[in-house]
Order: C-alpha cells, then sequence, then structure tokens
C-alpha cells in the first residue's frame, strides 16, 4: 500500500495550530513596541519547535535501546500536557470570545457544552481526517486573511504603525510570557504529526509555523492600522474588520472574521485532544515503545 506523506498537510496543520487562539486574543497588538516583540516571540517558537522535532524524532525512532524507551515515556507525558494546556487554554478564549463578541445572547454553559462535543469528534475520528481538515480549513483561512487585508487597505493610518525592533529587558520579558501562554503547546503539535506521518522534518514544522506567525502578523498590523496601537480593544481583529463597509453586499465582514476564529481553535483543539489517543495507542500496541 502506498503511504503518503502528508507534507503539505502538516504544514498547514502546524500553520492554524499556531496561529491558534493568539489569532483571537491578538497577544501583540497594542504592545508598545509589538514587532520587537513578535520577532522574538516568533524566535523563541522557532527554536522550540527545532528542539522538538529533533528530541521526538531521536526518542520515536524504531529502536529498543533502554535510553529511547526512557525518553519515549518524559517526551510523551510532557507532549500530554501541553496538548492538555493548548486545549483547555483554546477552549477557554474561544468560549470567551463567543460569549462576549459572536454569540453574547446564548449561555456560556450551551457553547461550552457545544466545545465539548467537538472535542468528542475529534478523538473519534481518524488522524488522516484531521490532517485533510487542516489543509482545507487553512487553505480557506489564508484566503481570508488576504480578502480583508486587502479590502481594508483604504482605512489604513500608516501613521499609527512604528516600526522599533529594538529589545529591552521588559520586552523579552514580555516575549518569552507570549511563547509559554500562546505557543509553547508546539511539542503537541510535532508529537501529533510524527505518531500520525512516522517522522516530523523540521522544514514542514517551520514551513507551518512562518505561515502561522505571518497570519498573526497580518492581522495584528491591520489591526493597528485601523484601530491604532492603544490596546482598547479585546478582540481588536474583529474591530478592525467590523470598520469595513463595502455597500449593501458586503456591509459587515464580520462572519469572515468569526471562520477564521473557528478554523484554528478547532484545528489546535483537535490536535491536542487527538494526540491524547495517539499516544495511548502507541503505549498499549506498539512493541517497541
Amino acid at each position: 500500500m502506498e503511504k503518503h506523506s502528508y507534507k503539505i498537510h502538516t504544514l498547514a496543520c502546524v500553520a492554524l495550530f499556531t496561529a491558534g487562539n493568539a489569532a483571537i486574543m491578538q497577544p501583540f497588538y497594542g504592545k508598545s513596541n509589538f514587532l520587537a516583540v513578535f520577532l522574538l516571540t516568533a524566535l523563541f517558537s522557532a527554536s522550540f519547535a527545532l528542539l522538538s522535532v529533533a528530541v521526538v524524532n531521536l526518542a520515536f525512532k524504531e529502536s529498543d535501546s533502554r535510553f529511547r524507551k526512557i525518553l519515549r515515556y518524559i517526551i510523551a507525558a510532557a507532549a500530554v500536557l501541553a496538548a492538555i494546556y493548548g486545549a483547555f487554554s483554546t477552549v477557554f478564549d474561544y468560549v470567551t470570545f463567543l460569549g462576549k463578541a459572536q454569540l453574547p445572547q446564548m449561555h456560556t454553559a450551551l457553547i461550552a457544552l457545544a466545545t465539548l462535543g467537538f472535542i468528542v469528534v475529534f478523538i473519534k475520528i481518524s488522524h488522516t481526517a484531521i490532517l485533510k481538515y487542516c489543509l482545507f480549513m487553512a487553505a480557506l483561512s489564508v484566503a481570508v486573511v488576504v480578502l480583508l487585508f486587502g479590502v481594508s487597505v483604504k482605512l489604513f493610518d500608516f501613521a499609527a504603525l512604528t516600526l522599533d525592533a529594538s529589545l529591552s529587558g521588559s520586552d523579552c520579558a514580555l516575549s518569552f510570557k507570549c511563547f509559554l501562554k500562546y505557543f509553547s503547546p508546539i511539542l503537541a503539535a510535532v508529537l501529533f504529526v510524527t505518531l500520525a506521518n512516522g517522522k516530523t522534518k523540521t522544514v514542514n514544522i517551520w514551513g507551518g509555523l512562518g505561515v502561522g506567525f505571518l497570519i498573526l502578523l497580518i492581522t495584528a498590523v491591520q489591526s493597528v492600522l485601523i484601530l491604532g496601537n492603544s490596546g482598547g480593544y479585546e478582540f481588536s481583529y474583529l474591530y478592525a474588520v467590523s470598520v469595513f463597509s463595502s455597500g449593501n453586499l458586503f456591509s459587515r465582514l464580520d462572519g469572515f472574521v468569526y471562520f477564521l476564529f473557528f478554523a484554528t481553535v478547532t484545528v489546535k483543539i483537535a490536535v491536542c485532544a487527538k494526540l491524547l489517543p495517539l499516544i495511548i495507542r502507541r503505549l498499549v500496541y506498539a512493541k517497541h515503545f
């Protein structure tokens, strides 16, 4: 039987996983030196992803050596913690967004229950179906981001954008905090694609990170150019897009933003949720684990 590499699927998966709940919360918007914070956070994430790929490929290489067996359990435990944190933090941010902005009239408990239903579905479906879902949603999400940026150009106030790449101690601390809060679960994504596909290449992970951070950069820049960088908006990208009006056909473009947020958070939740049964299956059934 022919084995599919799913290289582009892996890239798409990591891209939306990276954007995740950060696309909703926009952690770089409102920072006085947001470009430096963005670049340093991306550097922290890329370095951690490189380390994750190297350690995961070493630990999960088919071998019966005691060192690799011990390392597998350590990495599996760390990835489980990362997946649990990634899933719950993403669910919390998304439910908060739905309750405050998209569906304020709906009870929070019902929103949380529906989100948990998604998690159950993702656990039950195959990992190949999740990878294909990632590719489909990534293509649409990139198109949405480019479209919304393009139609908003005429509203941009370029005076609001200050490009300062200088770094201070507070910028470094803020970047590392941002990395821990939104991007440290990348270990879960690396292990997911490894268990789903047999091996992970750094170029695919870095490519996905690059696309994910590009999505975040475009949405952050659009928010700054339209709203300014005061940081006075909890969901800045939604409000930045809501400002745009184009006659009767597209009087409101909020629906595109809702789709983007849905795509990024469901992929992150799906990967985190599906990783758990993949690890359990590997622990129980794989002879070399």
